[in-house]
């Protein structure tokens, strides 16, 4: 599952398909693993929505990303993202790498 999740960071080489993304309901299903048991899960997703909305994206038109960020904003989604804080333990590397890219996605959107 991780190999799944982390193969759509190949979108950020293509942000002309953010829309296609948003619209056949990719993102959507992708957000949807933030409430996955395992929280390596959601750390996984959380690190795609990082390469993502990054500053060193090349956008063709601006809008592409607007619309991968307002459907990042539908259904309460960054609230998913700030709730998985309580469930990550800050003495695990992996889960500070969680903390740190839930806090930078927050500011940075």
């Amino acid at each position: 599952m991780f190999t799944a999740i982390a193969s759509f960071t190949f979108l950020s080489e293509h942000s002309k398909l953010y829309p296609v993304f948003v619209r056949t309901g990719a993102l959507e299903r992708l957000m949807r693993l933030f409430a996955h048991e395992n929280i390596d899960i959601a750390i996984s997703v959380l690190e795609v929505l990082v390469e993502l909305t990054g500053e060193d994206v090349e956008l063709e038109k601006e809008s592409d990303m607007q619309t991968l960020i307002e459907e990042i904003f539908k259904d309460d989604a960054i609230e998913y993202m700030i709730g998985n804080l309580e469930r990550l333990d800050e003495s695990k590397d992996d889960d500070r790498q969680g903390v740190f890219h839930t806090l930078s996605k927050h500011f940075h959107l």
